[in-house]
């Protein structure tokens, strides 16, 4: 007979498990819901255009790396959240501003096509400040300073690809919807960066910025970014599996559409925009 406490392999794991296992964890700032939606889109678009380059969810990695058990990352996150809008600290108004730069092309697998981030002092300290928490070194790895980015394709293409899509970022997006954003929230996520399909990633949960003494009466802040955030993924999975499903057959007609570029025919700016 079977013992009591074995468990089927196949099996899902328990809750407890999850947060004793030893996983990779990276602090994110999101976009709000309706650029997160236009980024997502781009970033779809050209998966379609280029097979083999996954498709992730847009971001701005403020510390990544930290290998650890759910509930100790989580408790670092929340922590981080506290400390970075403490008087004096980087966010201590409770917003964390990003302004895009430029966008830009590189030699690693996971910065193969970004939108470059202006490096603000305020930025630097908070990213400063998310290493200090998860016990580690600063900066991009290997030595090299931190470099703020939003990326837009992943993979290992050719230069002429990468130029393409360089191209279509400035048009579709730093020269438009995305010039920068401002987010209340700091984000942890399970980010095994050997899975280089990034199937396996996922979002853990949002921290809320809340600077002390916050609240604008009524529902607490964290009851509001709570609320919102149960509306807005639920509204990113529906134009997500409504997007899945449309016609590909010609990507970069489809990827313009999408983002308003194509007159007529579905290209209504205001389609793409979250409720």
């Amino acid at each position: 007979s079977t013992r009591p406490d074995r468990r089927d392999p196949d099996a899902p794991p328990r809750a407890t498990d999850t947060m004793a296992a030893t996983s990779l964890y990276s602090v994110w700032l999101e976009p709000p819901t309706d650029l997160r939606i236009k980024a997502a889109n781009f970033i779809d678009g050209q998966v379609a255009c280029s097979p083999g380059c996954p498709s992730f969810a847009p971001h701005v990695t403020l510390a990544g790396g930290f290998r650890g058990s759910e509930s100790d990352a989580r408790a670092r996150t929340a922590a981080l959240a506290s400390a970075l809008v403490a008087p004096g600290a980087p966010f201590a108004d409770g917003v964390a501003s990003l302004r895009a730069k430029d966008v830009a092309t590189g030699t690693r697998y996971h910065q193969c096509v970004y939108l470059r981030m202006e490096p603000t002092e305020t930025l630097a300290a908070a990213h400063a400040a998310a290493a200090r928490a998860f016990d580690l070194e600063p900066g991009n790895g290997n030595g090299e300073p931190y470099v703020p980015h939003l990326s837009l394709v992943y993979g290992e293409t050719r230069e002429e690809i990468k130029a393409d899509a360089a191209d279509a970022a400035t048009e579709a997006l730093f020269c438009g919807v995305l010039r920068g954003f401002e987010t209340r929230e700091i984000v942890l996520w399970r980010t095994d960066v050997e899975d280089l399909t990034c199937e396996s990633w996922a979002r853990v949960e949002r921290f809320p910025l809340v600077p002390e003494g916050g609240g604008n009466g009524g529902e607490s802040s964290e009851e509001k970014t709570t609320a919102q955030r149960i509306i807005d993924e639920a509204e990113e999975e529906k134009k997500m599996k409504k997007m899945k499903k449309k016609n590909k057959k010609n990507p970069m007609r489809w990827l313009k559409k999408r983002l308003g570029l194509v007159k007529g025919g579905g290209g209504d700016p205001a389609r793409t925009r979250a409720a």
